[in-house]
């Protein structure tokens, strides 16, 4: 198979999938960005042995009390968490959605990605 010449970026596809020939799926460019995120998102900071200080501390936040505090909270650590760990990315946006009977909360972070004129969206579940 040819590269295509306009791959820039590429990823794991999350989730991770099986294509018709055995081989795992792959995310390119603008969609491996957002594969990108979330995985910066959801990782733990500590959780990667060769690099403890990758990710957020997202996942810890989700048992505090839901209140204005907390989404400013949520709001700093995620813009943090991507500036620091991609910089492909500029944040413009980001919605909360909380669901407290499974202690969970859906980010939609909406970023440009430099060399792309529009906007996209990428959706965690954390």
């Amino acid at each position: 198979m040819i590269p295509d010449p306009f791959i820039i970026w590429s990823d794991i596809s999350a989730p991770v999938e099986v294509d018709a020939q055995g081989s795992i799926k792959t995310a390119l460019n603008a969609d491996a960005v957002k594969v990108s995120i979330g995985n910066i998102l959801r990782t733990k900071i500590t959780e990667r042995v060769m690099l403890p200080d990758f990710g957020s501390r997202l996942t810890g936040m989700v048992f505090e009390l839901a209140d204005e505090q907390l989404f400013n909270t949520f709001e700093d650590e995620i813009v943090r968490a991507i500036i620091k760990w991609d910089n492909r990315v500029s944040i413009n946006s980001i919605d909360f959605k909380l669901d407290p009977d499974r202690n969970s909360v859906e980010l939609t972070v909406f970023f440009g990605i430099i060399g792309y004129d529009e906007i996209f969206e990428a959706t965690t579940i954390i």
